[in-house]
């Protein structure tokens, strides 16, 4: 067999340059492709994963507000802890109580995981690297303070944040997306400018001049170039104008979006909630002081108990402050200089100077003494010489249509009274105004006619709430004129006596218009308590009280 080698030579060829570049710009093509497709899958994966993340650091934080009433404070070493710290532990500053909560070492730092209760890698980006967390700290630090000692700090959906989150229209032009945020969560994105590495250690900042967006999400505060508490949250840009460059991703939370949730879960309520149940509860507390305050004496067919009084054998006395019982003579003599120490045990002896009294009975005090309603606390539960905090502050200075220490134009421009907290067994957190938006919490204003207490220390005419036609109030210490008391003078049972009112969602309100407007309610529907007559005399009556003879001794 021969081969023709000639032929075979003529067979056998290879590609040419021009077969060969277009072989290697097709696989160029191809490769770059990939890279892009790579890439950008790489990219949303790191997106998606933030954005997961971030669902779950808001939802954390509301289940520590849930639990401990307060935000955390930011992890000011950065996720790597120090010798009082664990790595992802939030930190108070010097002397604050970690049960209370308070003023932090800073407003900003990276998300407190071992606080919260997620995983390091729950708080770090898509990037692996921590989000950013900055907490709103007003004057008071009200978000991340649950109480002051025995006193809960509620929070609300009117307890604004401090924290402005911006955005940019499409002429580049900035806006406030909210200026109220409770607390914001920044992903500093691909680029990690301005990021906390694990190690804790921060990246390159952006150039405040031309990535002036991601420059401000740092909280690195030169005053030229950035605005205090405030971010910027906008969509994904590599323009050089409007802002510069931007990957970072900004969250945020307002008041309502963290409490809301747990109002619809039933671990928190709403304001006209919270304003009901304390409305109840000092109503109650009202009334049951109405129907068992007893410090005046009415006769009403046993004399009182006298200093340095001839007593016959036989006669029985009631003490002039009410024991809840009555007293028989059973040696005659002279009453001492005081009143003794009265026995409350049926058959008890009581000496008295030269008398013996022998405890016979219980008094029929529901006919001896009169009922009335406190007045209110015209220093707002403030301490001062002469006043128990909590009390009503009546018997000092006469002549007003409100009662109290004040005078009708001194009330108004005070702002309103206070209700006496102390004496009808309420604390502080009970009498707080849930619409207010101070901190601390303005309280609930409290309006209680003249003629439904005690206006002055004189015995022979004090008006109680059941002297349905107030006879005794002009022969009252001095005089009291028939005043327009809440819209109308208490000259029946049906009128309002007491009103306690709410500021609403309108804000403060003026004292004269909770007073001159009963038909209607200032801080809107809801926001007013009313008592009556009516609701008094049938809860003493219902109590077992007896109403017969109010004006007069039976």
């Amino acid at each position: 067999m021969s081969f023709d080698f000639g032929k075979l030579k003529n067979d056998i060829y290879g590609y040419s340059l021009i077969e060969m570049s277009i072989v290697m710009l097709l696989m160029g093509i191809i490769m770059t492709i990939g890279m892009f497709t790579t890439n950008a899958m790489m990219s949303y994966t790191a997106t998606s994963a933030t954005k997961k993340r971030i669902e779950i650091i808001k939802s954390a934080m509301i289940g520590y507000l849930r639990s401990h009433n307060r935000l955390p404070c930011p992890d000011t070493t950065y996720g790597v802890g120090d010798s009082s710290h664990s790595p992802g532990e939030e930190q108070l500053s010097s002397g604050v109580v970690p049960a209370y909560g308070g003023a932090c070492v800073g407003n900003f730092g990276v998300i407190p995981f071992y606080t919260i209760g997620i995983t390091r890698d729950q708080a770090l980006d898509g990037w692996e690297n921590f989000f950013s967390y900055h907490v709103s700290q007003n004057a008071s630090n009200l978000w991340t303070t649950s109480s002051t000692g025995s006193v809960a700090i509620i929070k609300t959906s009117s307890d604004a944040g401090e924290i402005t989150i911006n955005s940019r229209n499409s002429s580049g032009g900035l806006f406030a997306v909210t200026t109220s945020a409770v607390f914001a969560v920044v992903s500093h994105g691909n680029d990690g400018k301005g990021a906390y590495t694990v190690k804790g250690l921060r990246n390159i900042i952006p150039d405040p001049i031309s990535e002036v967006d991601q420059y401000q999400n740092t909280n690195t505060y030169a005053p030229a170039h950035t605005t205090p508490n405030t971010y910027i949250k906008r969509d994904f840009s590599d323009r050089s104008d409007f802002g510069g460059p931007f990957d970072d991703i900004v969250d945020y939370a307002t008041a309502d979006t963290l409490i809301n949730p747990m109002i619809q879960e039933g671990s928190n309520k709403s304001q006209p909630a919270l304003l009901a149940e304390r409305f109840t509860k000092i109503r109650n507390a009202l009334l049951v002081y109405a129907a068992s305050d007893s410090v005046f004496l009415r006769p009403c067919g046993l004399p009182p108990w006298a200093a340095s009084t001839p007593v016959a054998v036989g006669t029985t006395y009631a003490p002039s402050a009410s024991t809840g019982y009555q007293y028989n003579a059973t040696a005659a003599g002279i009453t001492g200089a005081a009143p003794p120490g009265w026995s409350t045990v049926i058959g008890g002896i009581t000496p008295d100077g030269t008398v013996t009294w022998t405890t016979a009975a219980l008094t029929d005090w529901r006919r001896e003494f009169r009922y009335r309603l406190p007045t209110g606390d015209y220093l707002y539960g403030a301490a001062s010489v002469g006043y128990v905090p909590g009390y009503d502050q009546n018997f000092t200075v006469p002549g007003s249509s409100l009662l109290g220490t004040l005078t009708f134009s001194a009330a108004i421009a005070s702002g309103g009274y206070g209700i006496p907290y102390t004496i009808l067994g309420l604390d502080t957190t009970d009498i707080e105004d849930p619409w207010s938006t101070t901190n601390p919490r303005e309280r609930l204003l409290y309006i209680v006619t003249a003629d439904t207490s005690n206006y002055n220390t004189s015995s022979v005419a004090n008006c109680g709430v059941l002297d349905p036609t107030c006879a005794h109030c002009l022969s009252c210490i001095p005089p009291r004129p028939l005043a327009n008391n809440l819209g109308t003078y208490y000259s029946g049972s049906s009128s309002v006596v007491v009103r306690v009112a709410s500021r609403g969602q309108t804000g403060i309100i003026a004292l004269s218009t909770i007073i001159d407007s009963p038909a209607s309610c200032p801080g809107g529907p809801g926001t007013c308590l009313d008592i009556r007559g009516n609701d008094i005399i049938s809860f003493i009556a219902n109590s077992g009280g007896r109403l017969d003879n109010i004006n007069t001794c039976p």
